[in-house]
């Protein structure tokens, strides 16, 4: 969906994270696929376990582009690593530091999955990321969705949760908010917000019923590129030219259960060289101002380089920035997470 904003770029918003009938997910790609049409969503990224055999499927589905990728484990099921962009799936054996290489030499995109994951039910033990000696990872899930209701979920909220599953989204950790900021300091990571959408068939006492359905999950956490110019509807280009902007952290996420961030933008505007978007480097001489605006007001909180610097309640700011660092954005309502933008970069 393309949008004219103060500056001129084109939104394309998805979901990332899908597990299908390929593995233990309960749906086959071409019912997500339909759901996801009629929503309106502009991507997904199928990533089933350790299997790329629906590779075929890849490709321009009307306005919707669909890309299949695979989620990689290690020999103890751990470290979790969502792969795209490869032709065929890598040995089983492998452990995460040598698979993080390896699809990083093999030219495709990586995510680190729930990588600070946490759960307190012993038949669903946590997945968290612990292969921190590798540098080669090109993005990291910041807010994944089955995680957050798995965390949160008790006797008291269980049927709350059962019958509306988006109730479970807070906001993304602070230690995994730190994390990603200490990553960008030295480095481009892009931070996602992923469904690893399944829809759960579960049964209790005579009712039966699904965890996540695909369409509500499609509903809620959906991550927003940005492009200086439209998606090619050559599918291969298009495929470039998603991940070249989520390599370059021209991205943002959003809980879609406050609503769709319609008219939403957070840029730097410069005197002479104009805007700069999400993701971009802008020179500090050419004394950068920090606007941003979102359609309702929110808690709006500017953080540079980890640390909030600015909190306001509204529905726009702007801030010149006089030093080099790294920006970003989160808006908040009712202290619960709407919005996060990547960063922006001032050298």
């Amino acid at each position: 969906m393309s949008n004219n904003k103060t500056v001129a770029i084109y939104e394309y918003s998805g979901a990332i994270h899908i597990h299908t009938t390929d593995s233990d997910g309960t749906g086959t790609h071409k019912q997500i696929i339909s759901i996801a049409r009629q929503l309106g969503v502009d991507f997904l990224m199928f990533s089933d376990h350790m299997t790329l055999k629906s590779l075929h499927r890849e490709g321009w589905y009307g306005e919707l582009l669909v890309v299949v990728g695979y989620e990689i484990n290690d020999p103890d099921n751990k470290n979790h690593y969502l792969a795209f962009g490869l032709k065929e799936t890598l040995p089983d054996s492998l452990y995460a530091k040598d698979y993080v290489q390896l699809v990083r030499k093999m030219g495709g995109f990586g995510i680190i999955a729930h990588p600070d994951e946490k759960r307190h039910l012993p038949d669903y033990p946590p997945y968290p990321w612990t292969e921190w000696g590798t540098d080669e990872f090109d993005g990291i899930e910041i807010w994944n969705h089955i995680s957050s209701w798995l965390e949160s979920i008790n006797k008291w909220n269980r049927f709350l949760f059962f019958v509306k599953p988006r109730s479970s989204l807070t906001r993304p950790t602070d230690n995994i908010l730190l994390l990603w900021d200490r990553l960008n300091r030295t480095r481009r990571v892009v931070g996602v917000a992923s469904l690893d959408a399944h829809a759960f068939r579960y049964r209790m006492g005579l009712l039966k019923f699904t965890i996540f359905p695909y369409k509500i999950d499609l509903l809620s956490l959906r991550t927003v590129v940005l492009l200086r110019s439209p998606l090619s509807k050559d599918f291969n280009e298009a495929k470039r030219q998603l991940f070249c902007a989520l390599g370059g952290c021209q991205a943002y996420f959003c809980n879609l259960r406050w609503g769709a961030p319609f008219n939403f933008f957070f840029i730097a505007r410069t005197e002479k060289k104009g805007d700069f978007i999400i993701g971009e480097e802008v020179p500090i001489e050419e004394k950068p101002v920090l606007l941003a605006s979102v359609p309702k007001i929110a808690e709006l909180r500017l953080i540079k380089d980890g640390e909030m610097i600015l909190s306001s309640i509204s529905t726009s700011f702007e801030y010149r920035a006089t030093s080099t660092g790294i920006f970003r954005l989160e808006a908040l309502i009712d202290d619960k997470g709407w919005i996060y933008t990547n960063h922006i970069r001032i050298v």
